[in-house]
């Protein structure tokens, strides 16, 4: 157990002079063949038990920029939002509850601009594993986890191993830890060569996994590199990881690598065979990508009840988000979702929603943003639909500037 946080800066762990690879059990193995451009699509009452549109409440205090996270626990709806640093409480109606945005970090950071625009000193967030306070990460300090009470209150701080890309905490405790790969071969010799790391606090020694031969792997200058690799597993002691330029996702608990999920697409959307690791790619491949209609990652998968949750990322389109069912061997494409009275004839597909924001075991979560709203309101008003209170309330209320709107999409269970 740690220390109570509100009494002592806890550091969990640095990296050690040594490595520990771990001894594990043998690795179950299962191969998903899939077409994501044959995806099924189709009337959201077809694919759908429950859709609902949770307008997020909009005042002065509570008006953000865009949905840069989100994090659903059972009292709140959790939000950071890069634009103004903050991190916005939401009740499960939508209400505003609070927000935290008085960080304090250890240090004064400053950050420059992007074309024009002021980069955020937030790197991400995320919940923490006792389900009562959230993490912050700075864009200086990645292996850096700050500690805040859900009031605002910074109650600690954990040290992550040094070269720390992303991580995900374990609901026992475990944090699983992406490794960031050296910059060019100059630096090898400062890294672990491994991708993983999995560790329980500060007496214990990381145990590494997936080897890396940095000679003739994918350095950082040349990948095309996720925001987030890890996901919620199938159950909550496990999480899985989805590498850069690998359709092979691994489940990962405690232990270490418990699985692997090979996806197998058409030759004509693959990247070549070991394109990750073969020398003759080597500081070209996202020279190579260019101009080709390619799946060049599995950007996010999760499990939401018994099916796959996918985002595939392509050059063309630029991404598919699919849900396959192991039982039928069906896969749906939740870009071709079309409205109908079970959505009250609101947008529930690409074009009018976010990416993925989240997903937990029995559901999946996008935002629309107001205009989009607005629009569909509009479009839909010879259908003469029935809205539920809350979004009767939020058409008379608010305006296409207004809070985006989360959508929540909760799968039959028998598709």
């Amino acid at each position: 157990m740690f220390p109570n946080p509100k009494t002592l800066v806890v550091f969990i762990f640095t990296l050690l002079a040594h490595v520990v690879v771990r001894s594990q059990d043998p690795v179950e193995k299962q191969k998903v063949m899939i077409d994501p451009l044959n995806a099924m699509g189709g009337a959201a009452s077809k694919y759908f038990d429950d859709v609902q549109f949770i307008p997020l409440q909009t005042t002065k205090e509570s008006l953000f920029g865009r949905i840069d996270q989100l994090f659903v626990t059972p009292e709140y709806y959790v939000i950071l939002d890069k634009d103004t640093e903050a991190v916005l409480f939401f009740n499960k109606d939508g209400s505003f509850h609070h927000k935290v945005n008085r960080l304090k970090f250890d240090r004064v950071f400053r950050t420059g601009s992007n074309e024009g625009q002021r980069r955020s000193i937030i790197s991400s967030i995320s919940i923490a594993a006792t389900g009562d306070r959230f993490y912050v990460r700075s864009v200086f300090e990645p292996n850096v986890l700050y500690v805040y009470s859900f009031d605002g209150e910074r109650v600690g701080k954990i040290m992550l191993p040094r070269y720390t890309q992303d991580y995900f905490q374990l609901k026992n405790g475990y944090f699983v830890c992406k490794q960031l790969r050296p910059y060019s071969e100059k630096r090898i010799n400062e890294f672990v060569p491994f991708d993983i790391s999995i560790v329980k606090d500060s007496l214990s020694a990381p145990g590494f996994y997936l080897p890396v031969n940095f000679r003739n792997a994918t350095l950082l200058d040349d990948l095309s590199m996720h925001m987030n690799y890890f996901n919620r597993g199938p159950v909550d002691s496990v999480c899985l990881y989805s590498p850069d330029f690998s359709y092979t996702l691994y489940q990962l608990d405690a232990g270490g690598i418990q699985k692997e999920i090979e996806i197998l697409l058409p030759k004509d959307l693959s990247i070549p065979l070991n394109f990750d690791t073969d020398s003759i790619y080597k500081g070209k491949r996202q020279e190579w990508l260019k101009g080709k209609s390619l799946v060049h990652c599995i950007w996010a998968a999760s499990f939401v009840k018994n099916y796959l949750l996918m985002d595939l990322r392509m050059t063309n389109p630029a991404a598919v988000t699919l849900l396959y069912s192991p039982q039928s061997g069906r896969l749906i494409t939740l870009d071709k979702i079309a409205a109908d009275i079970k959505t009250a004839y609101l947008p529930v597909s690409t074009g009018s929603r976010s990416e993925m924001l989240f997903s937990d075991h029995e559901n999946i979560y996008f935002s629309v943003p107001s205009v989009a709203m607005f629009a569909a309101k509009e479009a839909a008003r010879d259908k003469h639909p029935v809205y539920p209170a809350l979004l009767e309330n939020y058409f008379n209320t608010q305006d296409r500037k207004s809070n985006p709107v989360l959508l929540q999409l909760r799968p039959k269970s028998n598709l």
